[in-house]
């Protein structure tokens, strides 16, 4: 699990190198997005019959699937604080 969210800590570290910061919330969107990029083209190679294809497709589901569920847990942590950070 922890590999999952560092590969997941180091898709958004590399947008926010690239695109700046731009949020959190937006951050961690694209990192997902880029993420089912990925997933899409493995599933594409496996309906290819790229040797590996099916073993790469399962590692990204179960990958994917985990890094959903750690993106939840941050976006939930983001919500908690901004509801904090509101004025009484």
């Amino acid at each position: 699990m922890y590999q999952l969210a560092d590969y997941v800590n180091a898709k958004v570290g590399d947008l926010a190198g690239n695109a700046g910061q731009i949020g959190e919330a937006r951050l961690l969107l694209m990192a997902s997005l880029m993420i089912a990029d990925e997933l899409m083209e493995a599933r594409a190679g496996v309906q290819s019959g790229e040797p590996g294809g099916q073993e790469m497709l399962q590692v990204r589901d179960a990958q994917n699937e985990a890094a959903a569920a750690d993106l939840d847990a941050l976006a939930s942590r983001i919500e908690d604080i901004a509801e904090r950070l509101k004025p009484s």
